[in-house]
């Protein structure tokens, strides 16, 4: 690790089992960038400047248990990145940039058993997201930004047992939230979040078990730039047409003494969220159309076909029909001619 490579191709023999290519500059890897690494155990690639991984990256490494890409500038993943490593059971995607997930499957796996998203500026998880690892048993969701939860994505996930969802942006006065909380606890072993979402509370007694809860009224989290939550990225973004404003891409910061300055940086930040929802559905409702438009398109170009091949059918049987008529039109004068 720490070697300044910009590659994983390097001088370490193929036959290794582990293999540490952390604190790099490797912006992206490509199909063949580990094929020579066929025994690899485990894999870390923390820390570098990763942005795009090929779909067949790691299909080579069957042996592949643990994979660190922790730390890196990931945005989206393929789904099917990891079906062909049977093995994996460790996956740190912890403080990547997943600000824009959908409602589609995150990861197909069948052998990931821990999964880590912490940091990951995540503000919503969808009823999708999780569906297809049917054997997650544990699952970090700390230090994103979460402020809605609902019990649908955990549902299917009979063996999870452990949860993390501490130093997210809840509502301790949330009902969704805390209801999601109470059912989860009775599905899952173990759940970290934070106190005032465990225990019970009324309308009389919210401010005074604030006080119990931080009698010095200081807020914890001091200085928190909204860059670490919504990256430092410039410039504007563009999927299927539709603008991805600057606004989404800038920060803030709220001062511990300020509490004018923290209510903007939250209304900031739930503006950005909101947008985000709306832009997710957007754009899937423009893939559904494009869907739509391109089934519409190949109808009607086998409609065309269809009627072409039948007019050409049609016309090929009258050239026919005229041609024996012709033919038998010139036969009746010589029959009648050889009679007389």
């Amino acid at each position: 690790s720490n070697e300044h490579l910009i590659s994983t191709h390097t001088g370490i023999p193929s036959g290794v089992e582990i293999l540490d290519l952390s604190l790099n500059m490797v912006s992206s890897i490509e199909d063949d960038n580990l094929a020579t690494y066929d025994n690899l155990v485990k894999l870390f690639l923390s820390e570098n400047s990763i942005e795009t991984i090929s779909l067949n990256a790691f299909a080579g490494l069957t042996r592949l248990k643990t994979l660190d890409l922790s730390h890196n500038r990931l945005e989206q993943l393929d789904g099917q990145l990891f079906e062909r490593n049977g093995q994996l059971v460790e996956l740190n995607l912890a403080h990547n940039n997943f600000m824009m997930l959908s409602n589609r499957p995150f990861l197909t796996s069948s052998s990931i058993r821990m999964l880590d998203l912490s940091g990951c500026r995540i503000p919503q998880i969808f009823d999708a997201t999780f569906s297809e690892l049917p054997n997650l048993s544990q699952l970090d969701l700390s230090k994103n930004v979460m402020i809605s939860l609902s019990p649908e994505p955990f549902a299917k996930l009979r063996s999870l047992t452990s949860i993390e969802l501490t130093d997210n942006r809840w509502n301790c006065a949330s009902k969704s939230v805390r209801n999601t909380i109470r059912l989860l606890k009775k599905q899952i072993a173990t759940i970290h979040v934070e106190n005032c979402l465990l225990t019970e509370r009324d309308s009389w007694g919210n401010e005074f078990e604030r006080i119990l809860e931080n009698p010095t009224g200081r807020n914890d989290r001091v200085e928190v730039p909204i860059e670490e939550v919504w990256g430092n990225g410039t410039g504007r973004k563009r999927h299927a047409g539709v603008v991805w404003p600057k606004f989404m891409n800038y920060t803030c910061s709220f001062r511990e003494d300020d509490p004018a300055s923290q209510k903007s940086c939250d209304q900031f930040v739930e503006c950005q969220l909101s947008y985000g929802e709306l832009y997710n559905k957007l754009t899937s409702r423009i893939a559904r159309n494009t869907i739509q438009r391109e089934g519409a398109q190949q109808m009607i170009f086998l409609a065309g076909v269809v009627v072409g091949m039948l007019i050409g059918s049609f016309g090929t049987y009258i050239i026919y029909w005229a041609i024996r008529s012709c033919r038998k039109r010139r036969a009746n004068p010589q029959q009648t001619a050889i009679t007389d």
